[in-house]
């Protein structure tokens, strides 16, 4: 129908199983566009969107968007790279995931969670995005109590702190040999 665009705030897009069960693919902030896998294609978007902080999304229509590319072919290439973009991303994470332990899983997701939200503070990093236990096991397919004991333990190792829902990344660089990343 359109693309939506994050001026401002954040939003999980989400997918259900056939049970029901939620699994968080991607989370867009400010600058971020949903919808825009399916602007072309003649298959409806499964995905859901849930605000997770107030802020500000805009709507523009497939219409608009259809006028504007017959006006200037350069947008199109501009949404074509960012198709682009977010599919080689996409692939990027399945593949790394497929094969990782809930270890390593969460250790790539607070790395990617860093790349998006991470605000450095001092000694240490913010993540500028709250996030629950059972929103974290949905990005890596894991139940909340597992999460919980690796937060725990990435604390214990000094990897992380907690000062209410905000979470602090004190030791970046043993959290990437935690994910064991090889892409």
């Amino acid at each position: 129908m359109g693309l939506y665009c994050v001026h401002s705030g954040k939003v999980k897009i989400t997918k259900n199983d056939s049970n029901g069960k939620e699994t968080i693919v991607r989370i867009i902030g400010s600058g971020g566009v949903a919808g825009h896998r399916s602007l072309f294609s003649k298959t409806p978007n499964k995905a859901s969107a849930t605000v997770l902080e107030e802020g500000v999304i805009c709507f523009v229509s497939k219409k608009t968007i259809l006028d504007l590319i017959k006006s200037d072919p350069r947008l199109s290439f501009n949404i074509i790279d960012k198709v682009s973009n977010d599919m080689g991303a996409a692939e990027d994470r399945l593949a790394s995931m497929a094969k990782k332990s809930i270890k390593e899983r969460f250790a790539e997701t607070l790395l990617l969670l860093n790349e998006s939200f991470g605000l450095k503070e001092k000694d240490r990093t913010r993540l500028d995005i709250k996030l629950t236990r059972e929103e974290l096991g949905s990005m890596i397919g894991a139940a909340s109590e597992n999460v919980s004991r690796l937060i725990s333990e990435f604390k214990t190792l000094g990897y992380l702190e907690e000062a209410g829902k905000e979470i602090y990344l004190l030791n970046v660089s043993a959290i990437e040999s935690e994910a064991s990343l090889g892409y």
